[in-house]
Parts: structure tokens; C-alpha cells; sequence
């Protein structure tokens, strides 16, 4: 009797861990594509929050490509978008990572008109304190609004640093680590841009 009563259960355990393997797989294909398509959404607008007032020739998400420079942050394959406006080059938003943060990587989105000058910056991924580094976003806090404008044209290297550093852009009150690092890749970026500005719209990227 034990043995059958052992056997039994271990076919109802055996039965239900079947179940239960394939009521997860419905539900990763039911919420798979939604998910995807949610991110997907988040994506185009923060896209088109950091470039400059269209219309555009085409919609600039189609030029997605992706390049690996090490100056936007390691790698692993960044993305880049260009766009066009009456047939000349007009901006591009360059998808850059710094693994500075206080607590690990900051992913952004920057976007630049032809010549180099920040449209805007956003953040899309980070895991920083909340209540303290999470002022980067913007839904957080206007702190990231002051990147707008800015280029290495106008800004000498000095200059990327934060005020209490004797540099020209203030730090998250509670959060230097996290401001130092966003600044600095910010920094990193335009430099590179400006060093494949051209490679970017014609031939994909530089390194």
C-alpha cells in the first residue's frame, strides 16, 4: 500500500509539474509579443523626444542600425538612429552606456543635430537610488535639461565636469557618482561623434 500510495503521489506531483511547465510557456507567448511591443512603444517616444522638430524625409526609427565604440560605452552593440530633413543630413541619437554609476550601468539615449549641439539627452535604463540618483530621469526631476545645447564646440574638456569640480553642470544633490557619470559619458560621446560625425550617416558608425 505504501508503495502505491508513494507512486501515486509521485505521478500527481510528476502530472502537475507538467501543468504547471506548460500553463508558463501560454503565458510567455501570450504576454511575449505585448511586452516587446510595450518597450518597443517606450522606445519611439523617448526616440523622438530627443530629436529635433521634424518633419523628417523618412521616419528615423527605419535607420536603425548598430555600431561597437568603445567611447559610448563597452562592447556590446549600441544603437544609432540618423535623420534627414529635404534631403540633408539633420541629426542622429546615438544609444550610449556608462558602467560608472553608484550602482551600475546608466543606458541613454543622446541626441545631437548634424554639427554636434545636444538636442536632448534622456535616460532609459539604470538602477540607481530612488529618491537620490534617479533624478537623471526626467519624469524625476529637470536635471537632465541641462544638457541641452551644449557641444564640445562651445565647451572646452575642463568644462565637463561638475561645479564643485570646476566644471559647468550641476550635480544631483546626494547623487555625484551618478551625475559625474552621466556628464562624463555625455562628454565621451560628443567627442566621438565628433570623430566619425561623418562615418555615422554614411557608412554606419565608427570604433
Amino acid at each position: 500500500m505504501n508503495m502505491t500510495v508513494a507512486r501515486r503521489s509521485a505521478i500527481t506531483l510528476a502530472i502537475c509539474f507538467a501543468v504547471a511547465l506548460i500553463a508558463l510557456s501560454i503565458i510567455d507567448r501570450i504576454t511575449r509579443e505585448p511586452i516587446k511591443d510595450a518597450r518597443q512603444e517606450r522606445r519611439l517616444e523617448t526616440i523622438s523626444a530627443v530629436l529635433p522638430d521634424g518633419p523628417f524625409d523618412e521616419n528615423p526609427i527605419d535607420s536603425h542600425r548598430q555600431h561597437i565604440a568603445s567611447a559610448l560605452g563597452g562592447s556590446e552593440p549600441l544603437g544609432f538612429y540618423t535623420a534627414y530633413q529635404s534631403g540633408q543630413l539633420a541629426a542622429a541619437v546615438l544609444e550610449l552606456s556608462t558602467a560608472q554609476g553608484y550602482s551600475g550601468e546608466i543606458r541613454m539615449l543622446l541626441g545631437l543635430t548634424y554639427d554636434g549641439s545636444i538636442v536632448a539627452l534622456r535616460v532609459i535604463e539604470h538602477q540607481e537610488t530612488p529618491g537620490l540618483g534617479d533624478g537623471i530621469e526626467v519624469r524625476k526631476s529637470s536635471w537632465i535639461d541641462q544638457f541641452e545645447s551644449r557641444s564640445i564646440a562651445v565647451s572646452d574638456t575642463a568644462a565637463w565636469q561638475l561645479s564643485r569640480y570646476g566644471g559647468q553642470f550641476d550635480g544631483l544633490t546626494g547623487a555625484t557618482i551618478t551625475s559625474r557619470a552621466v556628464v562624463q559619458a555625455v562628454h565621451r560621446a560628443l567627442v566621438w561623434y565628433d570623430a566619425n560625425r561623418n562615418k555615422v550617416f554614411t557608412e554606419g558608425g565608427g570604433s
